[in-house]
């Protein structure tokens, strides 16, 4: 099944997710909004077919005003402080943009009469540590700030699906992989140190994540979208598999041509660290017909061409 959306309101379109849902949906003909403030986003990765706000999120009145103007029958709401170190040194700002931000993105598709479907980003992060895929039923359990606010999100938008006749669908992202990343999480940050020396400092080595592409990701926020008949549906997006970092810094070597050496750094240790985050998706694939295109080896020779050839 696919949902007609045509006027679209994508929040955190300029990001590293949202700019590759942008794709998507101006490839099937929708009129698109991009809202985004610019902190981490860059405009550059806004298509120029979009129609483009730059907000922040914590402006209610800004955002009231944008749904009454825009008419939106869908939401598609990535915008967040995504980062867990930032978050953790910036709790307030974390809490300001994900919690606060996301009531007002809430709030006013409530309010616009004419939002009939909305998807919002939670996380892996919600969940405690587990051993093997974890699915839906595990209960959340965060262990850092942004997971926190993950998990806020999540009750705010089960509130919503309470409250109104909007369709809402609630996608928790694993590990995203692939080029446009304006965060410096593990893979770019191998990459972009790479390009002065092969030698790389780094924290932890042995918890393992279920690393997804960045393209896949996008497809799987689709496909919840359209198919979700509501009220709320929450999925796991993830693979199904799962990598240390030794394991990724050889998959590297293998794409770079070269060697990456691992120096082992005590200063970037993470003092709190799962050792384990793999998605069990079945859900997502047996209720929405969603499958991962991308093999790891895809993922990261994708993200190496965006970060070591441009």
């Amino acid at each position: 099944m696919t949902t007609t959306m045509k006027k679209v309101l994508l929040t955190g379109g300029a990001g590293f997710i949202g700019s590759h849902v942008a794709d998507l949906l101006l490839a099937r003909g929708c009129e698109l909004t991009v809202l985004d403030n610019l902190s981490f986003g860059r405009r550059e990765h806004v298509p120029a077919a979009a129609r483009f706000l730059q907000m922040d999120l914590a402006d209610r009145p800004g955002v009231f005003e944008a749904f009454q103007v825009g008419g939106f029958d869908t939401v598609v709401h990535l915008a967040a402080i995504h980062f867990i170190p930032y978050c953790n040194q910036h709790p307030d700002l974390a809490c300001r943009t994900n919690v606060e931000g996301t009531q007002n993105i809430f709030d006013a598709a409530q309010a616009s009469a004419t939002v009939q479907r909305l998807f919002t980003a939670s996380t892996a992060a919600v969940y405690p540590d587990c051993a093997g895929a974890i699915d839906e039923t595990v209960g959340r359990a965060p262990m850092d700030v942004y997971g926190m606010t993950k998990s806020a999100n999540e009750e705010q938008a089960a509130i919503l699906a309470r409250r109104s006749d909007i369709k809402v669908s609630v996608g928790r992202f694993f590990n995203a992989v692939g080029g446009r990343e304006t965060n410096p999480h593990l893979v770019p940050d191998i990459l972009q140190r790479i390009r002065h020396s092969n030698t790389i400092e780094i924290g932890n080595t042995s918890p393992k994540r279920d690393y997804i592409d960045v393209r896949d990701m996008a497809t799987g926020v689709l496909a919840m979208l359209d198919g979700n008949a509501g009220p709320i549906d929450t999925c796991n997006i993830g693979t199904g598999e799962a990598y240390d970092v030794v394991e990724i810094a050889a998959f590297l070597s293998e794409i770079h041509g070269s060697p990456i050496q691992l120096q082992p750094a005590e200063r970037l240790i993470r003092k709190v660290e799962r050792q384990n985050l793999q998605a069990d998706s079945h859900r997502l694939q047996s209720r929405y017909g969603w499958k991962p295109q991308h093999s790891i080896r895809d993922s990261l020779g994708y993200a190496h061409s965006w970060y070591v050839n441009t």
